[in-house]
């Protein structure tokens, strides 16, 4: 996670402090002394943006445990290129925006409805990781409940070519098909979806 410039640098006590407050991560409850030092890290210290991204992540983490989704969902988007971070980096980041992107679409009987602030986070999650196909499935819903359902198509179809076994996003598939008026390719989503 820490890189030999940055240890050798000037900021051997900020390491030690950044080492000590992610050691002491808990990723999914919230934590007053992670929260305060990633606040107050980013406030204070030029870091590289590499280390900059990992603490947005757990700041943002820690927003969403206080229920601030909005707060949370602005400070991951914050975060820098994702081109810079590395695969598990990417990974927590697109875990963290999923979740919230979830609490801006989900109803309390798991029902999805469009929100823009889903759609955001979405698509910022398949930037950071498109091998997950529930992230394909979450964002071509938010695509589907949109103003032009058939560009939620590829990724349906995308998410099913990663996990032939999704029951419900081959059956969003059969809804989509029969929304666009296929009814044939309707009735075989059906039938797969039945047939898993």
């Amino acid at each position: 996670l820490l890189d030999n410039n940055l240890l050798r640098g000037r900021l051997r006590k900020q390491v030690i402090a950044y080492n000590g407050a992610l050691a002491n991560f808990r990723w999914f409850s919230f934590s007053e002394k992670t929260f305060t030092f990633c606040q107050n890290a980013l406030d204070e210290w030029h870091l590289d943006p590499v280390h900059y991204s990992i603490l947005q992540t757990v700041k943002g983490r820690m927003q969403y445990y206080q229920n601030d989704y909005d707060g949370a969902l602005n400070t991951l988007l914050s975060t820098c290129d994702e081109n810079i971070l590395d695969k598990s980096a990417k990974e927590k980041l697109a875990e963290a925006l999923d979740d919230i992107g979830n609490k801006f679409c989900l109803d309390k009987e798991n029902t999805f409805f469009y929100s823009e602030k889903a759609l955001k986070a979405y698509e910022k999650v398949l930037l950071l990781n498109d091998a997950n196909s529930y992230y394909h499935y979450h964002f071509g819903v938010m695509l589907y409940l949109g103003e032009e359902p058939q560009k939620a198509l590829p990724y349906y179809k995308k998410a099913i070519e990663i996990n032939p076994k999704a029951q419900e996003t081959i059956r969003s598939l059969g809804n989509l098909y029969s929304n666009l008026g296929q009814f044939e390719n309707a009735i075989a989503s059906y039938q797969k979806a039945i047939e898993i």
